[in-house]
């Protein structure tokens, strides 16, 4: 399989249980990778002069590559998935989730005391919602050391006025088998990621005894680039080195699965720490809901 061909699948925007029409918010649901340029199968001539949109995929740095052997479901980005009313509701919920899990230091809570209330129903975007890194306790150090200024927690349940988007991240799953009311029970678990403006996910293969075959991602606040790199020794590693940049936009979910997952190193760099064609993206927090299936 050639490097363009496997993303021409691996990259296809579609979902067998859900017809892109009935996806509310959805945009360019059916998009293909044709050598360097995705074109949106529903709008296949949305162009600016004779230069498709902006990518959210590059591929200037992969060299020689190759997608040999990963099936065309086991990586999809669904692009604009979530409104943006849709996606401050999702973060001003999963902030408020994490402040209740965790709980806060008393300096914290000092610091937060003098800023003026936010707003949700007020917001202008997404990162209105978030107060400077000061106001959260981020830790310093995941225990494998993968993770660099974050806060999560697991949720084993949300607000009700949330289920029905939750329920939308969910039937993403391979099968769609399940709803939002099994979310609480062993069958997959919802975990919250939340990075401060240096935080960092660096490469890693995700451990294949501590979670199931798949993972649902979606991306609110600062745009960052999921990079993903062939999982091999050190003597085995090209010179240069080779990789793919996806850019994560705020309201965005990726499906990710078996071989992506377990034989391709992916990271998410601070977001100025590398540009994206060319373009330095600017720094901000990130909140990530994350569902996985339990083995």
């Amino acid at each position: 399989m050639s490097l363009y061909g496997g993303f021409r699948n691996v990259f296809k925007l579609n979902t067998p249980m859900i017809a892109p029409r009935q996806i509310p918010g959805a945009q360019a649901i059916r998009r293909y990778l044709f050598g360097r340029t995705l074109v949106s199968a529903a709008h296949p001539a949305t162009l600016i002069g004779n230069q498709v949109r902006a990518s959210v995929i590059d591929l200037s740095n992969s060299g020689k590559l190759t997608l040999a052997g990963v099936k065309e479901d086991e990586f999809v980005l669904y692009p604009a998935f979530f409104t943006l009313k849709e996606q401050i509701s999702l973060l001003d919920h999963g902030l408020r989730k994490l402040d209740s899990v965790l709980g806060l230091p008393r300096e914290v809570k000092k610091r937060r005391k003098v800023l003026p209330p936010l707003k949700p129903e007020s917001a202008q975007s997404v990162s209105d919602l978030f107060l400077p890194d000061d106001c959260y306790q981020f830790e310093e150090g995941h225990f494998d050391g993968v993770i660099h200024g974050y806060r999560e927690c697991h949720v084993s349940n949300w607000p009700e006025e949330v289920h029905p988007l939750l329920d939308r991240i969910i039937a993403l799953m391979p099968g769609g088998q399940f709803s939002h009311e099994s979310s609480i029970k062993p069958a997959i678990q919802s975990h919250l990621l939340h990075l401060s403006i240096d935080g960092e996910i660096l490469p890693h293969v995700d451990n294949v005894e501590a979670s199931g075959r798949v993972i649902v991602g979606v991306s609110l606040g600062s745009t960052r680039i999921l990079r993903l790199q062939k999982a091999s020794t050190q003597t085995e590693q090209p010179n240069p080195p080779e990789w793919i940049d996806i850019l994560l936009e705020s309201g965005s979910v990726y499906v990710q699965r078996d071989t992506v997952r377990y034989q391709f190193q992916h990271s998410i760099p601070r977001a100025s720490a590398i540009p994206f064609r060319g373009q330095a993206l600017p720094d901000g927090q990130r909140l990530s809901i994350m569902i996985r299936d339990l083995r």
